[in-house]
């Protein structure tokens, strides 16, 4: 999904300002990343910000048009002589009309070009803010799958703590064991109980984070399609290739070009200064007093308005605005460095969790070769309870260590993806993640 179909879909559903009821059923990441744009009130803001501007560059166009004035009057006048009023009074009415056009207007252009440089920047803040909740979203929704995860793997772990509790109470009973096995796991179990508790902890939270993301109640109880932990394939392009993708789709490079442009435009203001302005008004009166008859005086005006000297003023906002374009130029700079720094490591984390996922598979077939040798070893009578425990541990935190190595894996691409300027493709139907720059 690209940024600009982001905006586009955002901003047809903002403009009604009415939120959608939430959603329901098994949610893939698509489907709650779209109800996010709709809903989440960070976007709503960018949006109506965007808006504004818009109206902001209408008003500026609005001075390259001739401005209309119609004024109209009515009244009565007399006399007041020793005796008291001379005479009848009169009855009059006016009315003018008055026309006037600023034909030429150094700073004119600079505001339009001023006003189109802050909506630029208020749109580029906007994509900014779309990718920011979609990113947020993923990576609550990918936490969520991770606690779900987690669960299922403590399950088992209880599971197989249930069996070797069983394993050791048979054994004592027929006294191929002592009671110490028997006691070590039992307590072995309840450790892994403990986490259970844990575990459904942390899927409350999660949940809620998600609802946050998504602009829902956090107390609405969000249900997402499971994501099987199989290890998620992306081929990633070279990192010379996502740094130039960085600078043509970072909504934050966009919003510091845009800065360069206003403060071009500022200076463009400022210089005009120095620059004469000239307008032409007309007008046209009617007059009528009783019993006299109706006149209709009528003026066109041509002006020239030459600034000659204003304290230096003009002279110092122009330094000003100068050093303002230098600064915002400096800044683009900057930012250009930043964002290609973060792609950059964004792209050294992805290809790190790809490594850990790598080296953590192989860890968990060791350990859980190692469970199977020490259970035979303890059924043969050759080995002991606290050693099929150990290695139980090991091949738990080998099982938790590749499932939170996977994890990392998919939120890594998110951020990539976010780095690049972009927003990561899952296919809610597969296991795969896709980078699509």
């Amino acid at each position: 999904m690209s940024t600009n179909i982001l905006l586009l879909f955002s901003s047809l559903f903002l403009a009604s300002g009415e939120p959608a009821a939430p959603p329901c059923g098994p949610l893939s990441l698509a489907e709650c990343v779209d109800y996010a744009l709709e809903n989440n009130p960070r976007t709503r803001a960018a949006y109506l910000a965007a808006r504004s501007s818009e109206a902001d560059v209408a008003v500026a166009r609005g001075a390259y048009l001739p401005t209309a004035d119609l004024g109209v009057g009515a009244g009565t006048s007399g006399v007041l002589g020793d005796d008291g009023p001379a005479g009848e009074p009169g009855v009059g009415a006016t009315a003018k009309l008055s026309l006037s056009y600023l034909i030429f207007d150094g700073s004119r252009r600079g505001a339009l070009d001023g006003a189109r440089a802050r909506l630029n920047s208020a749109v580029f803040n906007e994509r900014a803010v779309l990718l920011d909740v979609a990113l947020d979203v993923e990576e609550a929704w990918m936490g969520l799958q991770g606690e779900l995860w987690t669960r299922d793997a403590v399950e088992e772990l209880i599971r197989e703590a249930e069996y070797q509790h069983r394993l050791a109470e048979a054994r004592f009973q027929v006294g191929l064991a002592r009671n110490y096995d028997v006691v070590l796991a039992k307590a072995t179990l309840k450790e892994v109980e403990v986490q259970r508790a844990t575990a459904a902890n942390g899927l409350v939270l999660t949940r809620g984070e998600l609802a946050r993301a998504m602009g829902v109640d956090v107390r609405e109880r969000l249900e997402v399609a499971p994501l099987s932990q199989e290890a998620a394939a992306a081929l990633l392009p070279p990192v010379e290739r996502l740094l130039r993708d960085a600078l043509d789709h970072r909504p934050e490079l966009g919003r510091a070009r845009a800065s360069v442009q206003e403060a071009l435009a500022a200076t463009r203001i400022a210089k005009a200064g120095h620059l004469p302005t000239i307008s032409v008004d007309t007008s046209i009166a009617a007059r009528w007093d009783s019993p006299a008859d109706i006149t209709a005086p009528w003026a066109v005006w041509v002006g020239l308005n030459l600034p000659l000297f204003r304290g230096l003023r003009t002279v110092h906002t122009i330094r000003g605005a100068e050093f303002d374009e230098a600064r915002a130029r400096a800044e683009l700079a900057d930012a250009i460095s930043d964002v290609q720094f973060e792609v950059w490591a964004a792209h050294a984390a992805v290809r790190n969790a790809d490594a850990v996922q790598d080296a953590t598979a192989p860890l968990l077939e060791a350990a859980e070769e190692a469970v199977a040798v020490a259970e035979a070893d303890y059924k043969a009578g050759t080995g002991t309870m606290a050693e099929l425990l150990n290695a139980q541990a090991g091949r738990a935190n080998a099982r938790l260590g590749l499932l939170q190595a996977r994890l990392d894996h998919l939120l890594a691409l998110s951020r990539l993806q976010r780095a690049v300027g972009q927003v990561l493709s899952h296919d809610s139907a597969t296991t795969t993640g896709r980078f699509t720059p």
